[in-house]
């Protein structure tokens, strides 16, 4: 699977949870609130403590559920090894916001993203149930699908797993095909985005977007998708690309970490190159942290 694609999808993801929770926030008792704010400020282990009390009270409370997966997923970001270790807490938690409020779209959608994590982390170790949590991933976007047949973003992760694994591990390239259909009769550039995902090694990618640039010229999401094609063959046109899409579109302000890590990526192959390429790296990543909408 591209890691690109991934991060691409798990990002909409959350950056949809974060918008939709903090509408709801007001609704939500104290101590979600309080945990909440806490996360924001870079305490998130004090977080931690108050909502997995917050449940303990009251462990109908879906809000509570819902953050204290956040929560943890939001360590786990920090810590990989502890990502892979708490993954079925952190779905667990997933899972009771949503069994509690089952037409709550946002708590779907984490849902949905904890078990493509989850499913990530099964194929990754080549477990033997691997299978069964990508066909519970597939199950669980299908079910936000449901809620809200507009999500295009789910269509969009459904049509990465159905196509990238082999049959034996859940995948299925004809519903995978539907979903790129449907996805450009629906949006072109999604649907762009899941047709280069239905392209065989031999495309390239670059020349794809290059394409589909000429009928969308000075769309972000194109810039992003070129900018990333371009991005370890031309490195500095990827990278000017990458920071037109953020310049076009403010809430692009995670592709500063996508040109952060590329940097990062080519020190640790060359040594030799980090002296020059740690001011860069540091200046992308300050770019990300004094960027606007404000980092989560």
């Amino acid at each position: 699977m591209n890691p690109f694609n991934t991060m691409r999808v798990a990002t909409a993801v959350a950056v949809s949870g974060v918008a939709i929770f903090s509408l709801a926030v007001g609704q939500t008792n104290k101590m979600v609130q309080e945990a909440y704010a806490l996360r924001m400020a870079g305490d998130a282990d004090a977080a931690l403590e108050i909502l997995e009390l917050a449940v303990a009270e009251n462990p109908d409370d879906a809000a509570a559920w819902h953050e204290l997966a956040r929560t943890k997923n939001h360590i786990g970001l920090g810590n990989p090894r502890s990502m892979v270790e708490g993954m079925n807490d952190i779905q667990a938690a997933a899972e009771k916001a949503a069994g509690l409020e089952p037409d709550n779209l946002i708590y779907a959608v984490w849902k949905a993203k904890t078990r493509g994590t989850g499913a990530y982390i099964s194929l990754k170790q080549q477990a033997p149930d691997a299978k069964k949590k990508v066909l519970e991933y597939v199950e669980a976007y299908e079910r936000v699908l449901e809620l809200q047949p507009d999500y295009h973003e789910a269509r969009l992760a459904l049509v990465e797993y159905l196509k990238m694994l082999p049959a034996e591990m859940g995948g299925n390239p004809a519903q995978a095909e539907e979903y790129t259909r449907q996805l450009e009769k629906a949006d072109a550039i999604l649907g762009a985005q899941a047709r280069e995902m239905l392209q065989g090694p031999e495309t390239d990618t670059i020349e794809f977007w290059q394409k589909t640039m000429e009928n969308h010229p000075d769309n972000a999401d194109v810039l992003e998708r070129l900018g990333k094609a371009y991005l370890y063959r031309q490195s500095e046109k990827g990278i000017e690309h990458l920071k037109k899409a953020t310049e076009l579109d403010a809430a692009k302000n995670t592709l500063h970490l996508d040109i952060a890590r590329y940097y990062m990526y080519q020190a640790m192959r060359d040594a030799d190159t980090l002296k020059a390429l740690a001011p860069k790296m540091n200046n992308a990543f300050e770019a990300y942290i004094n960027s606007q909408p404000a980092p989560v």
